[in-house]
C-alpha cells in the first residue's frame, strides 16, 4: 500500500483553502482563485463531505413540524449552493442538474404544504378541544364525540 507523503507545509494551505471556502461562498469561483480545476473540485467534494455529516435532526428540542420545515428549507438552499458550484466545464452535467432540481423542488414544495397543513390542523384540533372543554359538559362532550365517531368522514 502506498501513502504519498503529506506534511504539516503540505497540510495546512489545504485546510486554509478548504476553510476559506466552505465559509466564503464563491471563493472558488472568483476570478482571482489561482487554484487548478482538479484542487477546485477536490476542495469541492470536501465541502459537500461535511456538509453531509449532520446529526439525527429530531435530536433538537422543538416542534417536530417545524424542525420538517426547517430541514426542508436547508434541503432547497443546498441545492441552490450546489447549483451555484457546479463548473461550466459540462453542460451536460448543468442540464441534468436543474432537470433534477426541478422535480426535487417540486417534491419539497409539496411537502413543505403538507407540514403547513399538518400545523393548520393540529392549532385547530386545540382551539376546538379548549373551546369544548370551557363551553361543554363532560357529558356534552362525551356525546358530541360519540356522534362524531359515527360519521363516516371522521372515522376513515
Amino acid at each position: 500500500m502506498f501513502f504519498p507523503k503529506i506534511t504539516e507545509d503540505t497540510f495546512r494551505p489545504l485546510k486554509a483553502a478548504a476553510d476559506l471556502a466552505r465559509h466564503h461562498e464563491g471563493y472558488l469561483d472568483s476570478p482571482d482563485c489561482p487554484y487548478s480545476d482538479e484542487i477546485k473540485e477536490f476542495l469541492r467534494a470536501r465541502q459537500v463531505a461535511i456538509q453531509t455529516q449532520k446529526a439525527d435532526i429530531f435530536d433538537v428540542e422543538g416542534d417536530k413540524n417545524e424542525i420538517i420545515e426547517r430541514e426542508i428549507t436547508g434541503l432547497i438552499n443546498e441545492l441552490k449552493q450546489f447549483g451555484t458550484q457546479l463548473t461550466n466545464k459540462d453542460h451536460s452535467e448543468k442540464i441534468q442538474f436543474f432537470k433534477t432540481y426541478t422535480g426535487v423542488l417540486e417534491k419539497l414544495v409539496v411537502l413543505k404544504e403538507r407540514v403547513f397543513n399538518i400545523q393548520e390542523m393540529a392549532t385547530f384540533q386545540s382551539v376546538v378541544i379548549r373551546l369544548m372543554e370551557e363551553v361543554l359538559s363532560k357529558d356534552q362532550i362525551a356525546e358530541l364525540m360519540s356522534r362524531l365517531r359515527n360519521l363516516k368522514s371522521v372515522s376513515q
